[in-house]
């Protein structure tokens, strides 16, 4: 059985209703606040508060922390209910 949050969502085309599980993995949330972490150092970096060395490397493991975690997704074996 597959671990990630689901969810049910409904939706209605040409008069006939639908039902999809929508799941997010672990792997993409972290992926995505990874972004949003790094572009926030990006900004503190432009605006001179944080020296670019370091925040240069923090960006450069956070992007790696990202990729690491999609490759870890892909290779993922699949698993199907039902």
């Amino acid at each position: 059985m597959d671990d990630r949050p689901t969810k049910d969502v409904v939706f209605e085309t040409d008069g006939e209703k639908k039902t999809k599980r929508v799941g997010i993995g672990t792997e993409d949330i972290l992926a995505v606040f990874a972004g949003i972490i790094a572009l926030g150092i990006l900004l503190g970096i432009i605006f001179g508060k944080i020296e670019a060395t370091w925040g240069g490397g923090i960006i450069v493991a956070l992007v790696g922390a990202a990729s690491i975690a999609k490759i870890a997704k892909a290779k993922r074996p699949n698993k199907k209910n039902g």
